[in-house]
């Protein structure tokens, strides 16, 4: 067992579960902002559609 690997303890996971947070936010904002921007459906032709 390597003895440089400390015990995982409430005091020191608590950094890394806000740096995952993060990281987690970071991502679906990325994304979302991808979704937005390039993956737009086509706007169909207005003037073929016909009008009642």
């Amino acid at each position: 067992m390597n003895l440089s690997i400390k015990k995982m303890t409430v005091k020191n996971a608590i950094p890394h579960l806000i740096a995952m947070l993060g990281a987690m936010f970071a991502l679906f904002g990325a994304n979302a902002g991808c979704l937005v921007i390039f993956h737009q459906p086509e706007k169909p032709d207005l003037s073929k559609l016909r009008k009642f």
